[in-house]
């Protein structure tokens, strides 16, 4: 949260578009490598999936599986329109656990 914070409090958001109507943020990057470090460090042969990181197309295996969007409301973010969120989600066999 800290980082999505002070991010956010600062007087402007520069960001990147990967789609038109898709923005992307330094933020997005920092928070997902603070998510996927932390996840790394007790679990490190789990899979990770980041809207960030992540290119081309991805499935779900056997496999323990983190999906995180680092940012899930970028637009919002990048506009001061205070509704964004982390999203982390967890799989094993294909199914989402949690999240």
């Amino acid at each position: 949260g800290a980082l999505i914070k002070a991010a956010y409090n600062a007087p402007s958001v520069a960001y990147d578009r990967k789609t038109v109507t898709d923005p992307v943020t330094e933020t997005d990057r920092e928070v997902e490598a603070f998510v996927f470090n932390t996840i790394r460090s007790k679990y490190s042969d789990h899979v990770l999936i980041g809207e960030e990181s992540s290119t081309g197309s991805v499935a779900l295996t056997d496999a323990p599986t983190w999906i995180c969007d680092p940012i899930d409301g970028t637009a919002n973010f990048v506009h001061r329109f205070p509704f964004c969120c982390v999203s982390i989600a967890f799989a094993r066999n294909g199914q989402i656990q949690l999240g």
